[in-house]
């Protein structure tokens, strides 16, 4: 049960010719009753329950001057934010078997408030300025922090298994996640028709939410704890074409290419043994530098003008049909393949790209004060086969499928002996539907093949050709016909045991109707 009060004012003045202010201020008063969890009475050990019962109190108060000159337009303002968690949180050493491990006794948990959380004040500034240069150009800035509060489920979880040990616990005292924003740009309409928009942003997090987990000397004590130890940098450019108005089309076009780091700072992981504390760290760096990632969007309307084609029992029967297509592509995501460990490689291969497109047919005929609306939405309308992570089982069921893929050499050439079979695979390539699974392996020279396999391909490093027990029990060449047809097909791929969570994005047709009255 989740209660929510609120109150807000608003008030806007034209103060004078040039200054509109904005002001106002809004006071939220929430109760938090929750419970929930997983059940399972086959395997108990995996349940989990989370308890929240809180009664935080918020607040939020803004200004904003609008300055309109000659040559210039701009916004200046701020927001100040205040929390309270309008109670007390927990005050327990990080390894404490009393309140972490199985020896908790819930009736004692009253012991473990204790300490008082004072309330925040935090001051975000924001301005934006418009500068036009010309009747149909304008250069623009935009500056501004902001702040962003963990979901109540993250920030007040108290996670038990079965036996009261602690799973995972949430922090209200920490402080929130500020994005500090940065934005140039410049706008230039088009022939009357289109807006092009070119801008470049920077944007940096501090303290973002991050989960780190601690661990006892005896591993009894085993927990995540969310923190604000996390932080990300953004940059990127971002081009935009708009059109807005249209008897026949509208739109927009969006590219944008950015780069992002992130990391944490301090520790992921806490052990409470200074020896595995030691090994933890010497492997596990706290910052990730990923290469590019550019993105296309399109949002194309094809629609009827107003007042279009025949009129009967007053509707014009062809006016105002929209049929939308929306598309997107973004690159391959970067991630590290390093099968033997070896140092200094990180993010070295890249993920197949992924695109998409819907499509929206809607048409809405008007009798007196009711509108009715009917649309078809076609979801991945041509039935792209996106490859899904979700679907392996464990580790080694990743590693099978990984060591499979005939990689590229510029890739498989830096990470040492594995076995590679060379080729242009990318993660995210798999076995076309309905074909068997046909094994290879990669040997460094067919004469060490003593005692081939039966239905196995072996892929011989020295020469680059493809060998099979023939009828005799002798290796043979494979036929270049069925070698051209096992590549095509991808048939040596070792896809994911769980496959029914391969492929989670299949085409979806809905067909509705919407009723809107006007009162």
């Amino acid at each position: 049960t989740i209660t929510n009060w609120q109150a807000t004012f608003d008030i806007t003045s034209q103060f004078n010719r040039h200054n509109e202010i904005k002001a106002g201020a809004k006071l939220i008063f929430e109760n938090y009753d929750l419970g929930f969890g997983q059940i399972n009475h086959f395997l108990p050990e995996g349940n989990t329950w989370s308890s929240i019962k809180e009664n935080p109190l918020r607040g939020v108060l803004y200004a904003q001057d609008k300055m309109e000159f000659d040559g210039l337009i701009a916004n200046i303002g701020f927001i100040m934010d205040y929390y309270s968690l309008n109670g007390n949180w927990f005050q327990v050493d990080p390894y404490s078997p009393d309140f972490y491990s199985d020896n908790y006794d819930p009736a004692l948990e009253a012991e473990f408030r204790k300490k008082e959380v004072a309330p925040r004040i935090t001051f975000s500034p924001r301005i934006s300025v418009s500068h036009p240069i010309s009747e149909n150009s304008k250069l623009f800035f935009n500056y501004g922090h902001y702040r962003q509060m963990p979901t109540s489920e993250r920030f007040y979880r108290i996670q038990r298994d079965p036996k009261n040990r602690l799973d995972a616990i949430g922090d209200p005292t920490i402080p929130l996640a500020t994005n500090i924003s940065y934005e140039l740009g410049f706008d230039q309409s088009l022939f009357d028709t289109y807006l092009l928009r070119i801008s470049a942003y920077y944007k940096d997090v501090k303290d973002e939410e991050f989960w780190v987990r601690y661990i006892s000397a005896d591993s009894r004590v085993n927990y995540i704890k969310i923190t604000n130890f996390g932080y990300s940098d953004t940059r990127g450019l971002e081009v935009d074409v708009t059109k807005r108005t249209g008897d026949w089309i509208t739109g927009n076009i969006n590219f944008e290419y950015r780069v992002r780091t992130s990391g944490w700072f301090d520790k992921a992981r806490f052990y409470e043994n200074p020896a595995e504390q030691r090994e933890y760290d010497k492997d596990n760096p706290s910052q990730f530098k990923p290469r590019p990632q550019p993105r296309l969007k399109s949002y194309i309307d094809f629609h009827t003008p107003v007042g279009y084609g025949p009129k009967f029992m007053d509707q014009y029967l062809l006016e105002d049909w929209h049929f939308n297509i929306i598309s997107s592509w973004t690159g391959g995501r970067w991630f590290t393949w390093n099968p033997n460990a070896i140092p200094g490689i990180s993010y070295n291969v890249k993920y197949k790209d992924y695109y998409n497109v819907d499509l929206r047919l809607s048409k809405t005929f008007k009798f007196g004060d009711m509108d009715i609306n009917f649309y078809a939405d076609i979801f991945n309308a041509f039935n792209f086969k996106h490859f899904s992570g979700l679907s392996f089982s464990d580790f080694f069921d990743y590693d099978y499928y990984m060591r499979s893929l005939h990689l590229p050499e510029s890739v498989t050439g830096e990470l040492g002996e594995y076995g590679a079979i060379p080729g242009d695979d990318e993660p995210g390539d798999y076995r076309a539907e309905g074909v068997a699974y046909q094994p290879m392996e990669w040997t460094s020279d067919i004469a060490n093949i003593s005692n081939p396999e039966e239905n196995v391909i072996y892929y011989d490093a020295a020469s680059r050709g493809y060998y099979e027990r023939g009828s005799n029990g002798e290796l043979q060449k494979v036929a270049q016909s069925r070698l051209d047809k096992v590549l095509e097909d991808k048939a040596y791929i070792d896809m994911p045991n769980q496959t029914y969570f391969t492929f989670l994005n299949p085409r979806n047709i809905f067909f509705g109707i919407t009723f809107k009255f006007h009162l």
